[in-house]
């Protein structure tokens, strides 16, 4: 995070300061009250992002072992169960989406509504239409990753960084796409 900061504000890694906070990404103190900060992490993935509008994101790692059908009861609400009957079959890639974007979406909301709301309550129909919120997502060495935010982005980029003793380095940059309907996810 401190590379990426350093390089996005042209200072020096050193220059920053992290607080740990409980259930939440760390306080960076330099940054002041305007920016949020959103955090995930995912097998060997660490990804944050930084605007001075609400927003979340979330990586997951698409693991074909996993259960999606099980797990599927944890994220889908039920209108989303029932639509699916219909497809006979809900694909892994599609629950991973919708398992990354429903995750960002939850960090996006306030502390106290995160605590008593669950990913199966949060439905998808609401994300597009309702709360008017803007997704991006983006694929990479199979992870998922969604972007959830209140305002449009004219440009997302994924910043991979290599670990070389203290120095990082930018290795690829990856073009988010935007989702532009709860429908998408089934196609």
């Amino acid at each position: 995070m401190r590379a990426a900061l350093s390089e996005t504000f042209g200072t020096s890694i050193s220059h920053w300061t992290f607080s740990e906070t409980k259930d939440a990404p760390p306080l960076i103190a330099e940054l002041g009250q305007n920016w949020h900060v959103s955090l995930s992490h995912s097998k060997y993935f660490i990804v944050f992002s930084l605007a001075q509008f609400k927003h979340g994101i979330d990586i997951e790692f698409q693991d074909s072992v996993r259960d999606t059908a099980e797990l599927s009861g944890l994220v889908l609400s039920d209108k989303e169960r029932s639509r699916l009957k219909s497809l006979q079959e809900l694909s892994s890639s599609n629950f991973y989406r919708i398992w990354c974007t429903k995750e960002a979406w939850f960090k996006m909301l306030p502390r106290k509504i995160q605590k008593t709301t669950s990913l199966s309550s949060l439905s998808l129909d609401n994300l597009f239409s309702e709360d008017k919120s803007v997704v991006y997502e983006a694929e990479i060495e199979n992870h998922q990753i969604s972007v959830v935010s209140t305002e449009e982005v004219p440009e997302i980029s994924f910043h991979r960084a290599q670990m070389e003793g203290q120095n990082f380095s930018i290795r690829s940059v990856i073009e988010g796409q935007r989702v532009s309907s709860w429908e998408s996810f089934f196609s």
